[in-house]
């Protein structure tokens, strides 16, 4: 239109018009605040909510609207690029919007990923440029405009139409014919339910917006907004609550996280108030789009406390018209919580069950290298740390945690580190140890220092006797035996790990440590076991390969440089991976969430120090193994490694890094000054 940029703006003041995509915000004021500033315009029709379609419908149906819409924004900015990012998961959308696109604007089919149509990423996505912390798109150069408002904008400036209905996504489980409709700013929800033929199951919850950052509503009676692009209804097929939840550091929230934040201590932070240490982690860089409390850890404790309320809508009952339930004033129950309303179908339980699966190869090679004690003894070992994790926590009156298996685990984990032999008392004071000192004292799961199971391998030492009785492969101990050193002599055999101690080759061959038939602890002579539970972990996405190959590789090129007692270097490096409890140790025990780092870096470099001083230990240590003791010390210095490899937020370069850290070195060197002088 024949307009100037004051006037054209002015038409979309008078219209109402204000951000559709859910923030609200003034268009008039985003395009008056952008003139001279911006180069890059960008439609945002990516709609990366699951659920939402109500964009897609419109880019869909009236694409006409959104380019016109577009270009009136053009007119007014004159950047020097135009671009409409849509997912590619809408073709007919990406179809329909180039079919009326002209010249002049790109048309970028975006990757499916969430959070992309959130701002700052979209504009990183199109543009390679990052928002700074705390700035707007302006301050690079970059405006977005959602799709609905640039239809919004055409109908302003060439019909003439004030913003005054908007498309409305209706869907959920709860709905009886989910759909998109053009409604009424101030629509009722409950006509909006009535529209999309009522409520076929009843409603534990309803959202305003979608699954990962809608907002729980109490009731019905609430108007539809100008940001109001969803009202989704969740009936009791969806409720996926965990009860008592317990983060285990699994810094799954921390690698979702669009803005590279850290979760994980950012919970920690607010559940102590430290408001300092909220701002040194960036906290309000956050933009709740709920990816750490979806992907993160399964009891999903980076959320905020979660406030449940009942409120009173209308009971459902059966219509004349076949089925639909109506509502009534006795209302159903609805549930308030926050965001996300989505989550991973992974949970606590879930993961040590994979975990026990991984170590069931091992077990059964045990049980055909040492016979039925081997069975017998984990058995006891996983219903000894059951036990007691059970006593302590009613003791204490605290919630029932043993239905996470945590304590399986740790108990299957203690009796792998330990020979087939030992009596069953000593495994049983290995598990209190492991369960109530390592673990319940220092506050449960989640927030122990060190693995337990490797505690308790320690603790256990006191009987130096029991723990360093091994039998051959292949002498199978009865499943109840209680054997004495007396009735195993004949039977016992130095491992492995004796030989490399004092410089020479093992008799055992490769080929006898790859596959077991050596002594050594029940659950770690095996290696082809161990490895392929490791690799079941892998491919369940358990853990990653980042500690398990940053341990086993340093292990690797330091025995494969400084082999001894004239060793070929292959042949040195091979027994020294494949002997004593490195495989065990690599992929079950120093992988444990709650005590090895989170970030990338910091993995790499746990596993490398840990790959380190096992080296140590054994060519320069008085036992002649290391791992556990490796690990125990790496797990105390996890922190370390999270402090110093935390990720840059969003928007930081390395310069940034660089001279906030050279301003606080000369504000303290400053301050010194001024105390020496005052």
């Amino acid at each position: 239109p024949a307009m100037s940029a004051e006037d054209l703006i002015a038409v979309i003041r008078e219209a109402g018009i204000t951000g559709m995509g859910g923030a609200g915000f003034p268009t008039s004021v985003k395009l008056s605040s952008g003139l001279g500033k911006v180069d890059t315009v960008i439609v945002n029709g990516a709609e990366c909510e699951p659920y939402i379609t109500s964009d897609d419908r419109l880019m869909r149906e009236t694409p006409e609207r959104v380019v016109g819409g577009l270009r009136v924004v053009l007119q007014i900015l004159q950047p020097k690029r135009a671009a409409i990012g849509i997912e590619q998961n809408k073709p007919e959308a990406i179809a329909a919007i180039s079919a009326v696109l002209g010249s002049g604007i790109e048309l970028l089919p975006l990757h499916v990923r969430y959070p992309q149509g959130a701002e700052k990423q979209l504009i990183q996505t199109v543009t390679g440029r990052c928002v700074p912390p705390g700035g707007l798109p302006a301050h690079v150069g970059c405006a977005v405009f959602n799709a609905a408002t640039c239809a919004a904008i055409y109908d302003a400036v060439y019909l003439g139409l004030p913003l005054v209905r908007r498309a409305v996504t209706v869907t959920g489980s709860a709905i009886a014919k989910p759909g998109n409709f053009l409604a009424p700013i101030g629509t009722a929800y409950s006509d909006l339910v009535e529209a999309a033929g009522g409520f076929a199951l009843p409603p534990y919850k309803i959202l305003c917006g979608g699954p990962m950052m809608g907002i729980a509503q109490y009731t019905l009676r609430t108007a539809t907004i100008k940001g109001n692009n969803a009202l989704t209804c969740y009936s009791d097929k969806d409720r996926h609550e965990t009860p008592n939840p317990h983060c285990i550091r699994c810094g799954k929230c921390v690698e979702a996280c669009p803005m590279h934040l850290m979760p994980l201590f950012l919970h920690r932070a607010v559940n102590r108030g430290d408001l300092e240490r909220l701002d040194e982690l960036h906290v309000m860089d956050c933009i709740e789009c709920g990816s750490c409390a979806y992907g993160g850890h399964p009891a999903r404790a980076e959320l905020p406390h979660r406030q449940k309320a009942r409120a009173r809508c209308r009971r459902p009952r059966k219509s004349k018209e076949g089925g639909r339930r109506e509502m009534n004033e006795e209302a159903l129950k609805l549930t308030l919580s926050s965001s996300p309303h989505a989550h991973s179908p992974n949970s606590t339980r879930r993961i040590m069950l994979d975990v026990c699966i991984a170590l069931l190869p091992a077990l059964i090679g045990a049980i055909v290298f040492f016979g039925a004690r081997a069975l017998t003894l984990t058995a006891l070992s996983a219903a000894g740390c059951v036990f007691f994790e059970w006593a302590y926590r009613r003791i204490m009156k605290k919630d029932n945690t043993t239905g996470d298996l945590s304590a399986v685990v740790t108990g299957i984990l203690a009796a792998f580190v330990c020979p087939v032999t030992l009596p069953f008392w000593t495994i049983l004071i290995g598990d209190f140890f492991a369960i109530v000192v390592v673990k319940q004292l220092f506050g449960g799961i989640g927030a122990n220092i060190v693995n337990p199971a490797l505690a308790a391998r320690a603790f256990l030492f006191s009987w130096p006797l029991f723990m360093n009785t091994w039998v051959r492969s292949g002498v199978h101990v009865p499943a109840f035996s209680n054997p004495t050193t007396a009735s195993l002599d004949g039977l016992t055999a130095a491992t492995p790990m004796a030989s490399l101690h004092v410089g020479a080759m093992p008799e055992a061959s490769v080929l006898d440590l790859f596959l077991g038939r050596t002594g050594g602890s029940l659950g770690e002579v095996s290696a082809m076991l161990l490895l392929l539970g490791g690799i079941y972990l892998l491919v369940r996405r358990v853990i990653s390969a980042r500690i398990p190959l940053a341990y086993l590789g340093t292990v690797a090129v330091l025995a494969f440089l400084f082999p001894r007692g004239g060793a070929a270097r292959l042949d040195w490096m091979l027994v020294q991976l494949l002997s004593g409890g490195l495989m065990l140790g690599a992929w079950f025990m120093a992988t444990d969430y709650t005590t090895s780092p989170v970030t990338h870096g910091g993995q790499l470099a746990y596993g490398v120090g840990c790959g380190v001083l096992t080296f140590l230990f054994r060519y320069f240590g008085s036992y002649v193994e290391g791992v556990s003791y490796a690990i125990l010390i790496m797990n105390c210095c996890a922190w370390m490694f999270d402090k110093h490899t935390q990720r840059r937020q969003f928007g930081v370069s390395r310069e940034d890094v660089k001279a906030k850290k050279a301003a606080a070195k000369a504000a303290k060197k400053e301050a010194k000054e001024a105390a020496a002088n005052g």
